[in-house]
């Protein structure tokens, strides 16, 4: 997709969402063997990815993933760093019920990047959604985003992002024995956060114990676009 333009209709929307969410579904389990590798080696749903400095990818440089699901089958997750500019109305001009909302879509990832994926807080469960972590959820399903927006909202916590990240197993593992990626625990108050300007930063400075200093550099694929391009 190029600057500027929309991801697909609400119709694709809707279609794209359920089967992303089926996907997502798949990630419920958590199958884990009885001798678990050091912390600093396992990742689990609700961990903070930081990309380190060596990591040059365009996709992830300078990103921080939220692990929503981590098992024998792989890893999927968003990266909450890479604000758009665009909001929901803009992205389903064409949906009456989300054409008029303003929350801003954030780029999650270069996988399915024409379908949004949502993270939200709920009391239960509803349905079409994965349970990532105490009361957050991870969905790709219009009609929840739908009741999200609308009435039933009710001040809860949305983040809505436009694609995702995903690893085939073994291999963020072996991004991790290449000194890719710090790993942490997840600071929710961060996914959430308006400003994203220092989290990078921020993040690092905790991983390593020291300043980070940071520069700005031209690899950086958003903060202003639907796609890297």
């Amino acid at each position: 997709m190029t600057a500027g333009s929309r991801p697909k209709t609400a119709a694709a929307l809707t279609t794209a969402g359920l089967m992303l969410c089926a996907a997502l579904l798949v990630l419920t389990s958590d199958p884990r063997a009885q001798t678990e590798p050091p912390r600093s080696e396992r990742i689990v749903a609700g961990d903070f990815l930081v990309a380190t400095p060596d990591l040059t990818d365009p996709n992830f440089y300078h990103s921080v993933v939220f692990i929503a699901g981590h098992d024998d089958d792989g890893t999927i997750g968003v990266i909450i760093n890479r604000e758009t500019r665009f909001n929901l109305g803009e992205v389903l001009e064409e949906n009456g019920t989300l054409r008029g909302s303003a929350d801003k879509v954030y780029w999650g990832g270069p996988v399915r990047q024409h379908s949004l994926v949502f993270l939200f807080s709920a009391a239960d469960k509803p349905d079409d959604a994965m349970h990532v972590m105490d009361d957050l959820y991870l969905s790709g399903n219009l009609e929840v985003l739908e009741r999200l927006v609308g009435a039933e909202r009710r001040g809860g916590e949305l983040r809505i992002y436009a694609g995702l990240a995903s690893w085939a197993p073994g291999q963020l593992q072996a991004e991790l024995e290449h000194g890719a990626w710090n790993v942490l625990p997840a600071d929710r108050t961060l996914i959430f956060e308006d400003d994203h300007s220092k989290t990078w930063m921020d993040l690092m400075r905790t991983a390593s114990g020291h300043w980070v200093r940071h520069k700005p550099d031209e690899r950086l694929p958003v903060p202003l676009r639907l796609h890297p391009g």
